[in-house]
Order: structure tokens, then C-alpha cells, then sequence
């Protein structure tokens, strides 16, 4: 493939700067060394990319978590051998594709979430205990999202088990903690919630005689307490390798931005109070609120000006950044990782010389 300038590319544009992605790699299998017993299955729905989980797993992963069927095939077909579907699946189209993929890539393991019967019956109807698919039970550790009550885990594993299918663990995710700011409340928070109730619904499961060998949750501002609670076999980080203005507010993360929206400024008012970009709500997203521009984030805000436009100002009249001019292209961190990615779908990889391939 032929390397090009970024400034040759198109905007809006996906870019990661391959270096900063390098050394946030380089990071978490340093955070991770310090807990040899615990896993690390980094959750792809942060980068949706094959190449980019195999690299994940060559650093040391176990393997990845998926959020959708999509991402469990994009896993599969790179040659991932452990995907984990971190969501519940609850028509029994989806459960047959799923365990489509999982005959399909008979050398892969596959294991899914439920958090009632009813999604038990489905993957039994779908024949997934033929293809050895492994299920865990997702318990709600206070986010109030998915998942059962810690009392209903022992009656829903012995229900995964009559269903002849394996029962591999359980699921204990609280995605509101991550962004809290203080690493302490932070702490407290996880310890008083995520690892108290995975504690708690793996002794129930152990007083009834059930074995429990995987206990899975964290995120990228969380991980290392639940690595280092004594109860969770593996974490499930997925932001660290890109990282956005939303986890960057958490002052003590040791990851760095590696990925960008390149977008263009396409007009300026007369007055040089505010600049527009080619960079709207299909190019960035505001889940968790705007896009930092590089070199300006301090001083110059984004607002959204629609579909296609961006709005860049100081919130002052005439008070523009003198380079800001017609057809000069900007880089923006996103607000948040995720869904910016599942804007596009090409990304380019950006060395520190300039290209891009």
C-alpha cells in the first residue's frame, strides 16, 4: 500500500498515530504485569478491527469482548481465538447467527452473556450447546443496565447447565464508574460495588457446589482494581488504545491520544469570530461531549453546527487563532472513542514522518 501525506487525504478523516497507539500498548502490558494472575481481554468495540485485536492478543490478551454479533465475526475471521459477546442476545435471529460463527470458526471459543432463562432457551434453541458455546451470567453490579440480581445467579446457572450447555462464569461491568474524576472515589466506588457483588455471586455459586472460573468486568479508568481485587480472572479495557477528551479528564490515566479526526476548516465569518469545519455529527460524536482541537483545546470550543459542520470559537468577537484559515485542516481528539469509530470505515494509521497508509 502506498504511504500518503495526511494532507492529501479527504476530510473528515480517521487517523491513528501509530507511535502514541504503540507506547499506550507498551503501557497496559506494563500496568498488567504487575497482576500475573489476571487476564487482559481488551473489548474491541473500541476499534471494530481485526488487525487491531490481533495485535492486542500479541501483546499477551487472553483474547477480545465484543458488544455485537458484527464484532464477534470481525474477531473470529482475524483468526481471535476468545471472543467474548459482552451483551445479551435476545431474538433467536441473532442467537442463530451467533452460533453460526461460532460453528464456522470451530477453533475459536466463543461464550456469550444472558441475565435471565429466556435467553437461555433461545441459545438452546439455536443449537449452541453443539458447538460448545460458553455462557456467562452478567450480574448488575449498580449500573442498572443488563444483568440479574446476585441472588438469581445460582438458579440461572443451573438453568445454563440443564440447558447443556456450559456454564464458564459471570459478568460483572460498571461502565458509569470509569470517568469519575478522583482515583480514590474512584477506587472506593469500584471496590463498593463491581468487586463486593462479583465476591458476593461467586460464593453463591460456590456454596451451592457450582464452579465459577471466570469472573470478568473493568474498563480503562477501573482495570486495575478489579486486577488487583483478588476476585476477577480477567479485565476488559478497550478505550486505553485510543483514549479521548472524556477518559484524558481522568487525571491519572497513563494512556495518550492516538486517534483523530482530521477535518478542514471550509469557511470563516467576516468578523473572524468563529471558523466552520467539515466535521459534524457524522463525523464526530457528542455522547460525551465535543472534540478538542490539537494545540487549541484550551481556548477554542467546538459546537456542533448540524450533519457536516463543526463550529470552532474562542467566544470572543474577532478572536480567532491567526493560522486558522480557509482549507487549513485541524486535528480533533474525539469525546469519545467508540461510537467516533463507528462513523467510518476506513481508518489510516499515521507515522510520526507525516503518512499515512
Amino acid at each position: 500500500m502506498k504511504a500518503i501525506q495526511h494532507q492529501e487525504l479527504v476530510t473528515p478523516a480517521l487517523l491513528i498515530r501509530a507511535e502514541a497507539m504503540a507506547r499506550n500498548r507498551q503501557r497496559m502490558t506494563q500496568a498488567m504485569s504487575k497482576f500475573p494472575s489476571v487476564s487482559l481481554r481488551p473489548h474491541m468495540k473500541a476499534h471494530k478491527c481485526g488487525p487491531l485485536a490481533l495485535l492486542q492478543v500479541a501483546d499477551g490478551a487472553l483474547g477480545v469482548c465484543a458488544a455485537t454479533v458484527d464484532e464477534v465475526y470481525v474477531a473470529a475471521s482475524a483468526g481471535v481465538k476468545d471472543i467474548l459477546l459482552s451483551n445479551e442476545l435476545a431474538t433467536l435471529a441473532a442467537v442463530k447467527r451467533f452460533v453460526k460463527i461460532a460453528a464456522e470458526f470451530s477453533q475459536a471459543k466463543l461464550r456469550i452473556c444472558v441475565d435471565s432463562v429466556g435467553l437461555i432457551r433461545l441459545l438452546k434453541e439455536a443449537g449452541a450447546a453443539a458447538v460448545n458455546v460458553g455462557v456467562l451470567i452478567e450480574v448488575d453490579v449498580g449500573h442498572h443496565r443488563c444483568g440479574c440480581h446476585p441472588d438469581q445467579v445460582v438458579a440461572l446457572a443451573q438453568a445454563i447447565s440443564e440447558a447443556g450447555l456450559s456454564f464458564d462464569g459471570i459478568q460483572c461491568y460498571q461502565g458509569k464508574l470509569q470517568h469519575i474524576r478522583d482515583r480514590d472515589a474512584r477506587r472506593d466506588a469500584v471496590m463498593a460495588s463491581a468487586v463486593a457483588v462479583a465476591k458476593l455471586s461467586k460464593q453463591k455459586l460456590l456454596d451451592a457446589g457450582i464452579e465459577c472460573n471466570i469472573v470478568t468486568g473493568g474498563g480503562t479508568g477501573t482495570f486495575t482494581v478489579e486486577a488487583g481485587s483478588g476476585v476477577f480472572t480477567e479485565v476488559q479495557p478497550g478505550s486505553y488504545l485510543f483514549m479521548d477528551v472524556d477518559y484524558g479528564k481522568n487525571p491519572d490515566t497513563p494512556f495518550e491520544s492516538s486517534l483523530f479526526v482530521l477535518a478542514t476548516i471550509i469557511s470563516i465569518d467576516s468578523t473572524r469570530s468563529w471558523a466552520v469545519i467539515d466535521a459534524g455529527h457524522k463525523a464526530v460524536t457528542m455522547d460525551s461531549g465535543p472534540p478538542a482541537v490539537v494545540g487549541h483545546a484550551e481556548t477554542v470550543q467546538y459546537t456542533s453546527g448540524g450533519d457536516e459542520h463543526g463550529i470552532l470559537s474562542t467566544g470572543n468577537v474577532g478572536d480567532l487563532p491567526v493560522e486558522f484559515e480557509v482549507g487549513k485542516q485541524l486535528w480533533l481528539v474525539p469525546g469519545h472513542c467508540d461510537p467516533t469509530v463507528n462513523l467510518y470505515s476506513t481508518v489510516h494509521v499515521m507515522t510520526e514522518d507525516g503518512k499515512s497508509e
